[in-house]
């Protein structure tokens, strides 16, 4: 089965590096007391100030740097045609010195002029529901050793023609040189078929650059996207989040979801998770296949309006709350 249920009171030792060495693709995790519950106190509690719903000055105080979007923590705003469009807080919980709890990095975002940290509560919700999915994940006799849970809140414009605004908006904030580097990610990043294997797409992008290729290197691209059920669309929706593997063991998702969808490729084709509020769904990452052996599951993000309408934007539209391990 590409996409198995299972409940969270029976996940034990191994249960789920089975269910994946056999060929799934993703596991559903049906656990709704423990979902409802971090979502109300890290995503609903009004307490804690998103970074969504604060001035660029305080995005900019709660971010902490990283050599690129994976292992960067705090509060993130990325925006890059192709590849991310989101606005996000991350978290990494540690294991203290003592084994029973848990120390968190950031520990608290500025907020004004304080600062705030995330309702402990909540994330020793994540602690459990990491460090179980962890153990279910680990074959038997190889527990990975030490891991740290990843709590990220990431939030996602309901309305795509918003999301094309702040690509111009972002783009228009550069210099020269730096809108050839964005206008070359963003060629790269939409290269197709075999025009996206490594290093043939930053060839294909350096190339359109130059008025004689460019318009051919285009309709070449469109082509080639034609053929690979790896870049095909189904209906109008747009990329947001270009097909990836995680680097993490694993990504547990939940949410509430207006105009976005999560799909997962499996014998050449695109499935949709139902992400929700009742459950978790299971993708492993590079790190499964480092150190367990299963294989990370390609994986992407759809914008769309299905409703035809830009819908509302409250705090937790369209918003994922992940719970991974690295």
């Amino acid at each position: 089965m590409e996409v198995f249920e299972i409940a969270f009171d029976a996940l034990g030792d191994g249960v789920l590096a089975k269910e994946f060495a056999a060929g799934a693709a993703a596991a559903v995790i049906t656990a709704e007391k423990w979902v409802r519950e971090a979502w109300q106190r890290l995503v609903q509690n009004p307490v804690e100030r998103l970074p969504w719903e604060a001035p660029i000055t305080e995005i900019a105080r709660n971010h902490r740097g990283g050599r690129d979007i994976t292992s960067t923590i705090g509060d993130t705003y990325s925006f890059r045609p192709g590849r991310h469009a989101q606005i996000a807080r991350k978290l990494e919980l540690t294991r203290s010195s003592n084994g029973s709890l848990f120390e968190c990095s950031p520990s608290a975002f500025f907020q004004g002029v304080t600062e705030v940290a995330p309702d402990r509560a909540g994330l020793e919700v994540c602690w459990k529901v990491g460090s179980e999915i962890m153990r279910a994940l680990s074959p038997v006799g190889n527990d990975g050793g030490e891991f740290r849970v990843i709590v990220q809140r990431l939030k996602y414009q309901v309305n795509p023609a918003d999301v094309e605004r702040i690509y111009h908006l972002v783009e228009d904030s550069l210099g020269g040189w730096a809108r050839m580097g964005y206008s070359l990610d963003t060629k790269r990043e939409g290269a197709a078929g075999f025009l996206g294997a490594r290093g043939v797409s930053d060839a294909y992008a350096l190339l359109s650059l130059i008025p004689p290729f460019g318009g051919l290197l285009d309709r070449l691209n469109k082509v080639s996207a034609r053929y690979d059920e790896r870049d095909k669309v189904n209906g109008s929706g747009m990329v947001v989040s270009k097909a990836h593997l995680d680097t993490r063991y694993f990504s547990g998702l939940c949410g509430s979801r207006k105009s976005v969808r999560t799909e997962v490729f499996s014998n050449n084709r695109w499935i949709e998770l139902d992400i929700g509020l009742d459950s978790i769904c299971v993708i492993p990452g590079r790190l499964a296949h480092e150190h367990f052996g299963l294989k990370p599951i390609l994986h992407r993000v759809i914008h769309e309006v299905r409703d035809g309408s830009p819908g509302d934007d409250a705090r937790d539209s369209n918003v994922t709350l992940l719970v991974g391990a690295k």
